[in-house]
Order: structure tokens, then sequence, then C-alpha cells
């Protein structure tokens, strides 16, 4: 006996329609709304910014004169960072020209800024004397000269010497070869060279004294038992700064050869140059970019 199938039309169909039951049900248009609740958040640690595709960079190279100053970045609302580097001797950054300016910063510089003394020719019979008048210690590199004697007959001798300021001889090169009268020498003296004295071919090495010429010291071509009307010619000094000691730039020192780290302000930026000869600076600057 069969029994019919009561509501057959609606065995295989279902609403759409969400259950009453499930009340945590949401819609595709509540789903599709952004519902969120702000939460507060304390940050501790610092955070670090940055405009990403926006940078650009900006490299070049500058030169300073020597034992000169000047601003090699300027005040830049758009500069990330930048990097310095001093190429051919060490400078000094300050965040002021006057800073710049200050003396002390051109004698930081040690060994690395030279400079080279070509006198006029001293009377006959007269020596010659350097006086540095720089301010800042000096190493002597080199020193050559001709000396040219007249017919009297003695035995001369050449040395160069490192006279204090009371004049007394605190260090010496002594060339203990004589030369005689009628002679013509020309001297050849530098750091770390050997006395090789050979004047009967009318040349002379040497070495010479390795100490700090102080302010107000003396370097001294002198010549013994020197006649009237010997002749000391063609004379060129060359010198270099040594740092002073105990004196304290006037900024931040940067030696030559080295990148500063990261610059993260766009305060204006100054260099001075400790080298009496011109200095290479390179700059590396990324800025970012304006919307």
């Amino acid at each position: 006996m069969s029994h019919p199938i009561q509501n057959r039309d609606r065995l295989h169909t279902q609403s759409e329609a969400p259950h009453s039951g499930y009340s945590e049900f949401e819609t595709p248009e509540q789903q599709a709304a952004e519902d969120y609740t702000a939460v507060r958040v304390h940050v501790t640690n610092p955070v670090e910014t940055t405009t990403g595709g926006t940078q650009f960079g900006i490299y070049e190279t500058t030169i300073i004169p020597g034992s000169g100053n000047q601003q090699i970045l300027p005040h830049d609302p758009l500069r990330q960072y930048a990097y310095i580097l001093a190429v051919d001797a060490p400078i000094v950054l300050t965040t002021t020209l006057e800073a710049a300016q200050a003396p002390v910063n051109q004698g930081q510089a040690a060994g690395t800024g030279q400079s080279e003394v070509i006198p006029s020719n001293p009377a006959a019979g007269a020596t010659f004397t350097y006086t540095n008048t720089t301010g800042s210690p000096q190493t002597l590199q080199s020193a050559t000269f001709k000396l040219v004697t007249d017919a009297t007959v003695a035995n001369r001798f050449i040395s160069v010497q490192i006279l204090d300021t009371a004049g007394n001889v605190v260090a010496e090169n002594t060339d203990f070869s004589a030369i005689v009268a009628s002679t013509t020498i020309t001297a050849w003296y530098a750091q770390g060279i050997p006395n090789t004295s050979n004047n009967a071919s009318g040349s002379t090495l040497g070495g010479l004294p390795q100490v700090l010429i102080q302010p107000g010291w003396q370097v001294k071509i002198n010549v013994t038992s020197m006649d009237a009307g010997d002749q000391l010619l063609n004379i060129a000094l060359v010198l270099s700064q040594a740092a002073t000691p105990g004196a304290l730039p006037a900024g931040a020192y940067l030696p030559a050869g080295m990148f500063t780290p990261a610059i993260r302000h766009n305060d204006p930026v100054y260099a001075a140059n400790t080298s009496s000869g011109p200095n290479r600076v390179v700059m590396l600057v990324e800025r970012g970019r304006t919307e």
C-alpha cells in the first residue's frame, strides 16, 4: 500500500534567506563594510620613515682652495641624508661659517699641507734664515741650494740648522766634507736620505733633522768659515704643516679618504680645508620630491 508524499514539490527547494537561528551571519553588504574599532598604540622605539620611490640623488665634487673654507651643502628642507668625503686632505665640518673660519682649523692636517719657500738670493757672505710664522708646527721636508765660493783659501762646511726662539741650535745636519776655494756645490737634502757627500763632483746629498719646527723657530742654511765673497744661490725649502698639539678643531674633524656617517639634518654645512693646497670634497645627497 502506497502513501502519498506530501509537499513533493518542495523536497529540493532551499530558501536563500538567512536562517533565523544564526545570529552571527553577515550579508555580503555587511562583509564589504569596514567596521573597525580604534585601538590605542604606544610606540617606544624610534620610528624611521622613508620617502621610498620619491627620493633622488645629487652627487657632486667641489674644490676648496688651500687653507680656505666655504659652504658645501645649503639649507635644504628636502634633503633626507648626505655623505661627505674629503679626497686630498682632512677637512673640518661645521654648521656655521664663523666656525669654519676659525684659524685653528688650518693647523689640523698632519704632514699633508705643503708649502714651498723660494727666497731671493742673500747678499754675498750672508747665510739664509727662514722663520716659521704660520702659528703651527712645521716639518722641513727638503732643502736645496747652491754655494759658490770665492778664491779665498779656506775650507767651508755647509749645514741645515733648526733654531729655537732664543737662537739655540736644537737640531743640525752637518756635511763634514770640506768645500774649498773657487768651487760650486749644489746641495740636495731631504727627509730619510743618508749623507752621500761627493763635493768633487759638484753636488752633495743628505738627510734632514726630524724635528717639529715650532712657531717662531727658524731654519738656517749655515756655512762655516764663509768668506765675504761666498754666495748662496737658488734656495728652495719645502715644509709641511703639522698638527697643533692639544688644539681641537672648531667643528668635526674628517680625515682624508673617509666618508661621514649619514648626515640627517637639512641645515647648511661648511668645510674648512686644513691643507695649504687645493682639496677635493665629494658630496652624496639623497633628496625627496615635492608632490
